[in-house]
């Protein structure tokens, strides 16, 4: 995801990327992963994403609704089951997108869709969609909680993007 925008994620305030706003701060103050203690490498914008500061530029809004999507390296797929719960809490409103590839080029992804959408988004379908750009087949879960992976984790970025691309198509 080419999030990348001046001044996005350092504290001056939303940018534009592609026609999305892109909301600054998003993690700043800590959260799971300081208080596991892990240091990961976040491939979203390639900052360490240790204490969970500086990660602003993953959350974005599309057509109104939030959607926050994130790439990660050396992250347990329970872990990032607990990075999406505490993303969901932290917006309110929206869908959480979380993807680890791992040293030997697989991925994971969690995608969480929070309460108030379930009549309008579903987790598990866009979890495949995800899954489908991973070299997955399928993935599977709950409406507000759903898991896949597959063997090509260099499109982990392309998949965050068919997640948004769906949103996109969706709101039209």
């Amino acid at each position: 995801m080419a999030a990348h925008a001046a001044g996005v994620g350092e504290g001056r305030g939303p940018g534009i990327v592609g026609g999305i706003q892109v909301l600054p701060g998003f993690w700043r103050g800590g959260g799971f992963a300081a208080r596991v203690g892990c240091a990961q490498r976040d491939d979203s914008g390639g900052h360490q994403a240790e204490g969970g500061g500086g990660q602003g530029e993953a959350l974005r809004e599309i057509g109104g609704l939030k959607l926050y999507a994130r790439s990660l390296s050396g992250v347990d797929m329970k872990d990032l089951k607990s990075l999406a719960d505490e993303a969901k809490q932290r917006i309110g409103s929206g869908v959480v997108a979380i993807v680890a590839r791992s040293e030997d080029g697989r991925a994971s992804i969690v995608v969480g869709v929070t309460d108030d959408l379930l009549t309008r988004h579903n987790a598990v379908d866009l979890v495949r969609v995800a899954s489908a750009t991973l070299g997955g087949k399928g993935g599977g879960g709950r409406p507000d909680m759903a898991q896949a992976g597959g063997p090509d984790g260099a499109n982990a970025e392309a998949a965050l993007e068919a997640i948004a691309a769906a949103l996109r198509a969706k709101a039209a």
